[in-house]
């Protein structure tokens, strides 16, 4: 029997954006990218404590997506200027007129068992009341 949770997503927002600087937690990842739950929850606890975060919102970037289905995801927000602390955290600047598709998860991050389904090139923006 399959555990997997799953959620639903709103379809995703296109639209071209400014340009962009989102700092945080980058990892590679295969053809599962079952950790990227895991790679939120080390994460969170930076929201807030980021300098030169600029709202509260948050990011999932994917990139350099390739057919064997490999990807870099990158959970940051963006920053006005790149920090030098934590020096662990990746730099990644996203370039204007950049188009982005954009769709934020109906429950908690840690419900969404069957994330990878839904990647491909589809980030995900994260909103974190009160952080």
């Amino acid at each position: 029997m399959d555990k997997t949770l799953t959620t639903t997503l709103a379809p995703p927002r296109i639209v071209k954006g400014d340009a962009m600087l989102i700092f945080g937690l980058s990892e590679h990842y295969g053809q599962s990218k079952a950790g990227i739950p895991s790679q939120w929850s080390r994460f969170v606890p930076h929201l807030g404590h980021i300098f030169g975060q600029i709202c509260s919102v948050s990011y999932g970037v994917i990139s350099n997506y390739d057919e064997s289905g490999a990807c870099d995801y990158l959970c940051g927000v963006a920053v006005k200027e790149f920090p030098a602390q934590p020096s662990e955290f990746t730099r990644l600047r996203i370039p204007p007129a950049n188009i982005r598709g954009i769709r934020a998860p109906r429950s908690h991050l840690r419900d969404c068992g069957s994330l990878e389904s839904h990647l491909g090139t589809r980030p995900c923006r994260r909103r974190f009341p009160g952080r």
